[in-house]
């Protein structure tokens, strides 16, 4: 049992980060690694998306903070980086944005652009 609720919470830390208006500055000020997609939930495109992003999210692990953000409804924040279709993915350091992503749309393709950009675990 102690496993199995070990294993739930590692899958829950390493899970895609939910961002909104009001806690995306703080998501990338406490993160120096950072991916975010805006979506829209009636884009076809995006739900397409969606599972694969979730395991890019635990691929990648702790080394960077994979977040998605509803722009339809978190309007301040898609204004703020011209956000034009979805889904846009665009990638942080250290808070600032460095790119926006346009690979392939598998959790392998995602995963390995992202840790392309981070330092090894044994780096750090």
């Amino acid at each position: 049992m102690k496993a199995f609720l070990a294993i739930c919470i590692l899958s829950l830390v390493y899970a895609q980060t939910v961002a909104t208006d009001s806690n995306l500055d703080e998501i990338l000020s406490t993160n120096p690694y950072v991916m975010v997609e805006f979506y829209a939930p009636w884009c076809g495109h995006c739900k397409r998306l969606q599972p694969e992003y979730e395991k890019a999210a635990e691929i990648v692990g702790d080394r960077a903070v994979l977040a998605k953000i509803d722009a339809t409804t978190e309007k301040k924040s898609a204004s703020n980086y011209n956000i034009q279709g979805y889904p846009t993915i665009l990638w942080f350091e250290n808070e600032e944005m460095k790119e926006e992503y346009e690979g392939g749309r598998s959790a392998e393709e995602i995963s390995s652009w992202v840790l392309e950009r981070v330092p090894s675990s044994r780096d750090l």
